[in-house]
């Protein structure tokens, strides 16, 4: 078992070690039916939880991040949520790192929006915008409400040219349109709208305008910084990438692996992989395709049906395929016709 104190250990291990001396959380076997030691124990559990499943680093120093491997015995420590920087979470990984980068600096982007858009809200809680009070003993929700852009201030007005039809389509919005009947003109229908009062001011627009803007920069900004803290975060960490080699023109003949380790051997000492990759990436998707068509048509067959999927006899088989059912159709599966012609 790992021996660890209390201070190196996370609260839920401390709290479940804690109510581990009562019953009715962590019940104590009463008939020996599980030898001494071979006995559930939930503090080995937890130890085990934290030592294999969570990431560690290792105690060499203060300056010098390096991760743990999975149960080692070395001394260990778990990272900590609010000391461990940018550059310490590159030893999780580089996407790991990349991505609390990238959730910083899209923090960043929406703050500076949102002071752009401070104007906004100050206008849309004034009299100006709406002139409503919103009060429903709920500091918050009248807060949200005011500075919203929510129009409470409408009115039903004469609406002659209009018609049902203008108003049918999704989302359905005839809670907006009403035909009453005039009595005194013979029962003349009379059409009305349900329009809005509430009027935006050629500042708030441009506001919009600016916000949009500045989000569309601060992303462009952050792929930009992505990349180049993607090259910080990999210099700061050892990875296989920095021992590789790749040999972007090689002889079209040379998918001996033992050549390839006989010319690198001149270099260096060691050879520890060689990769031959074959450039046949559009010969391999069209296998692929292909082997993927003839499985649907193998499932639309009937059942006693020789259908070898090496040497397919696809013209008989599109005769007697079952066709496409109109639920089919409407997801855009291939027929067997469709998969003879491809």
């Amino acid at each position: 078992e790992f021996e660890d104190d209390s201070a190196n250990t996370t609260l839920s291990r401390r709290l479940a070690l804690f109510l581990s001396r009562y019953s009715w959380y962590y019940p104590k076997y009463r008939f020996n039916v599980i030898a001494s030691t071979q006995k559930a124990s939930l503090g080995a559990g937890w130890a085990y939880f934290e030592h294999v499943t969570l990431p560690r680093r290792l105690l060499l120093s203060q300056s010098k991040i390096e991760k743990a491997k999975p149960g080692s015995e070395k001394p260990s420590r778990l990272f900590s949520v609010w000391s461990t920087s940018e550059e310490d979470l590159g030893s999780l990984g580089l996407g790991i790192g990349l991505y609390f980068s990238s959730l910083r600096y899209l923090t960043y982007t929406c703050v500076v929006a949102g002071l752009v858009l401070l104007y906004n809200m100050f206008y849309f809680a004034s009299d100006e915008y709406s002139g409503r009070d919103v009060d429903d003993g709920n500091a918050v929700r009248d807060f949200l409400y005011e500075t919203s852009a929510m129009c409470p201030d409408k009115a039903w007005k004469p609406c002659p040219g209009c018609t049902e039809d203008d108003w049918n389509y999704f989302p359905y919005p005839m809670d907006r349109f009403a035909v009453v009947s005039s009595d005194d003109d013979g029962g003349e229908e009379l059409k009305f709208i349900l329009v809005n009062n509430c009027q935006i001011n050629f500042t708030s627009g441009l506001l919009w305008i600016c916000s949009l803007i500045t989000v569309a920069v601060g992303i462009s900004l952050i792929n930009t910084l992505r990349k180049k803290r993607a090259i910080k975060l990999d210099v700061s960490q050892q990875t296989a990438s920095d021992y590789t080699l790749e040999v972007l023109n090689p002889p079209k003949d040379a998918v001996n692996v033992s050549e390839w380790k006989s010319f690198f051997l001149q270099f260096g000492e060691a050879v520890t992989c060689i990769t031959i990759a074959l450039d046949n990436q559009d010969l391999t998707r069209a296998l692929v395709k292909r082997r993927k068509l003839l499985y649907d048509l193998e499932r639309r067959l009937p059942n006693g049906f020789p259908f070898d999927i090496r040497d397919p006899p696809v013209e008989e088989a599109v005769k007697i395929a079952w066709p496409l059912v109109w639920w089919e159709r409407l997801q855009l599966y291939n027929s067997p016709e469709q998969i003879d012609r491809k």
